[in-house]
């Protein structure tokens, strides 16, 4: 395909595999190029509050909302000649229905069926597998996780949903990529399988974000606790955004510093 545009990568797979240190590091390598990055579809940093409403069936309900205006905002995307490059996607939606056991996970399949179509199909599909004992043992390094990620049967079904039930559901092809490898390995062998579809780096210089931007963002990721960002501030879309471990904050002209709204194709344009 043509590496100026509308290449499509998203990273899935285990927590604790590395996927947003790769996502981060492609921030970093890929500044200087025509990807758009959208990270997890987490709820806005200034609900922290509200999470606790955002489980079960109105959790669920949420994210499948979420979800679905993005693959919208791709749609867009993509149709405007942008690449796109994605931590997490719709399938972590089902993944977590599935591995959850619950009674939505038929509806939100159906829905990803008739939502979904080849245009929206990504041109590379990675997924870092690992066993489910020393996934949960990485991030329980780092965070006490609540219920139902710290079980390890949830774990055990998330693994069986990627490596056994997407495959029959994408017409492209799935690519594992190993999460017991070194960090380095790791990133290599993801960039090795990502480097073909996005956009080569332009040997251009880019205007550097504004001092005003960059203390604007920093404000704000301290206001909503956001801790620190392992990725370079860039421009998304003609706005300087940030990423950080959860979240992704742009500021926008008219409606000032924001979570970044990729499932708002209107707010896009």
């Amino acid at each position: 395909m043509d590496r100026g545009r509308g290449g499509v990568v998203i990273l899935e797979g285990l927590p604790g595999g590395g996927k947003t240190t790769c996502f981060h590091r492609f921030i970093a390598a890929y500044a200087n190029s025509d990807v758009l990055f959208l990270p997890e579809a987490n709820p806005p940093p200034w609900i922290d509050g509200l999470t606790p409403s955002l489980s079960g069936w109105l959790g669920s309900r949420y994210f499948q909302l979420i979800w679905e205006g993005r693959l919208a905002a791709m749609r867009w995307l993509r149709a405007a000649g942008h690449a796109l490059l994605l931590d997490r996607s719709f399938f972590s939606n089902l993944a977590y229905l599935h591995a959850a056991k619950s009674s939505l996970y038929t509806v939100a399949l159906d829905r990803f069926a008739k939502l979904y179509s080849l245009e929206n199909a990504p041109n590379l599909l990675i997924v870092i597998d690992l066993p489910a004992e020393l996934a949960l043992e990485r991030r329980q390094r780092l965070e006490k996780l609540p219920v139902p990620w710290c079980l390890p049967d949830f774990i055990d079904r998330l693994r069986r949903f990627y490596r056994k039930i997407l495959p029959t559901l994408l017409p492209c092809q799935i690519y594992f990529v190993p999460g017991e490898l070194p960090p380095d390995a790791l990133w290599q062998a993801v960039l090795s399988l990502a480097g073909p579809v996005l956009p080569t780096p332009k040997q251009r210089s880019i205007p550097p974000v504004p001092p005003h931007g960059m203390t604007l963002l920093d404000n704000a990721a301290r206001t909503w606790r956001l801790g620190k960002s392992s990725a370079p501030t860039i421009w998304q879309l003609g706005r300087p955004a940030k990423f950080f471990q959860r979240q992704a904050i742009w500021h926008s002209q008219t409606r000032g510093v924001e979570r970044i709204p990729w499932h708002r194709p209107s707010l896009l344009k």
